[in-house]
Order: C-alpha cells, then structure tokens, then sequence
C-alpha cells in the first residue's frame, strides 16, 4: 500500500477517536450548569451514561427528554453524538439533521453530520457540512482541520492546505486550540509532502511534535519527509520514536528500508 495512503488511513482512525474525545470535554463544559426541568433531567442523565460509555442508557435518557419536548435541539445532537458512538451512523444523521431542523445555526450538528458522512465514504456530503459549519463560525478551527482532511482524501491537497492553514491562523491561546494547531500542522505537512515540499512538511510536523512532543503520527511523517531527502539518521531517530508510540507501520518502514530490527 502507499505509504502516504496508509497514513490518511490512519490519521482517520486517530481524528475520530480525538475528537471524540475533545466533543466529550465539550459537553461537560457547555451542560455542566444547565437547569433542571424534567426535559433537562433526562438530558443530563444522558450524558452522566455517555461520559461514562453507556451508550444505550444514554441514548434511553436522551429518547425520554425528546418525549418531553420533541423540540428540543441539542437532545438531539446529543443522541445522534451516542449512536455514532456504537457504531450507527444512519440513526445518528437522523438526529442531526433533526437537531438542524429545529436550529439551523447549531454549528456542531453541522459538524457532527459531516463526521458521519465521513466515517460512510460520504466525503463530498462531509465537506458541505464542514462549509456550513465554518459559514456559521468562521473561527471553527476544528471545522477547518476535518474539512481540510476531507480534501486531502479526495487528492485536493492545495485546498487541504488551504484550510489547515486558516485552522492555523485562528489559534486562540486556549488548550484546545493546542489541539487543533497541533492537527492542523501534522495534516499540512502530510499535505506538504504529497506534493513533495519535503521541507515545508519536516517543519510542519516539527512544529505539530512542539505542541504534543507525544504526537506519533508527526513523528512518523516528518521521518517519512527525511527519508525521501535522504536524511536516513533524522528518518530512523522519528521513526523509532514512532514505534515507541505504538505506530506498527514505522516498525514494519525500520525493517524495510534500513533493516533495522526495533
């Protein structure tokens, strides 16, 4: 398999469960304070079940606050949130989309359709969801990195780049947008380095390794941006540093290219 194919492979694997993992601290932060009327109650217990991976207690919950107030918008991203979580993407578009219906400016709904349509092959759906999200909020970083990945998916690595740059430029000095600078950087170089600018992506992914010195597929990038300039020693020191990180494909690249048993 090409190598740079694996590694957006890959990367998906690693965005999904981040971003999960990002939308779960979200949700504590954003509902932590909210009232308790029954529908709320429900809502809250809902998401007491998902945070701590009880999905279908959740997803009961969340139905019983939809009972209450059929229009309430954010128990439905919040259901459609935990049915992509077991696995069911069709019933999660549901409830986006109704979540959509009911506040056509929930940036997040927009944001969490998309990520569906994604995981289902659905990339050019993704994008239009990603672009309506960013329409709503031009300073959605996160938007900008997941859209720009779904460029790079369909080989349009100039918008990619486009849009990793803007995640980027937004930065605020704020923990998670360490997170998104960190994609953002990591993705641009692998950007970078499909269209062979080796050494914009060795600085890109330098710069992703700055904000996470534990970010592994930067480790295994920028090693694969040596390797082509030639920098075999540069190569094998990220690529080991990868494999201590658990990125089996660096381990199998050691073997192969420099055989290297590590």
């Amino acid at each position: 398999m090409n190598r740079i194919k694996w590694i957006l492979i890959w990367i998906s694997v690693i965005t999904l469960a981040r971003l999960s993992y990002k939308y779960n601290i979200f949700r504590n932060l954003k509902y932590a304070a909210m009232p308790e009327t029954s529908s709320e109650a429900y809502l809250n217990s809902g998401d007491a079940y998902y945070n701590k991976g009880l999905y279908d207690k959740a997803i009961e919950n969340y139905t019983k606050a939809i009972q209450i107030n059929p229009e309430y918008a954010s128990v439905y991203l919040h259901r459609g949130v935990a049915c992509d979580m077991k696995g069911l993407a069709d019933k999660a578009i549901e409830d986006y989309t109704k979540a959509i219906q009911i506040n056509p400016k929930e940036t997040e709904a927009y944001f969490d359709r998309g990520f569906a349509y994604e995981k289902k092959g659905l990339t050019d759906k993704a994008i239009e969801d990603y672009t309506k999200a960013i329409q709503i909020n031009p300073k959605y970083a996160t938007a900008c990195v997941a859209r720009g990945f779904a460029y790079d998916r369909k080989g349009l690595s100039d918008k990619a780049i486009e849009d990793y740059t803007k995640a980027i430029q937004i930065n605020p000095k704020e923990t998670e947008a360490h997170f998104d600078r960190g994609l953002a950087f990591c993705y641009r170089g692998i950007s970078y380095h499909n269209k062979g600018l080796y050494d914009k992506a060795i600085e890109d992914c330098t710069k992703a390794i700055e904000i996470n010195p534990k970010y592994e597929l930067a480790y295994y990038s920028r090693g694969s941006a040596y390797r082509k300039k030639g920098f075999s020693e540069l190569c094998i020191s990220d690529w080991k540093k990868a494999t201590d990180l658990n990125v089996k494909q660096a381990r199998q690249d050691l073997k192969e290219f420099f055989n290297i048993d590590y």
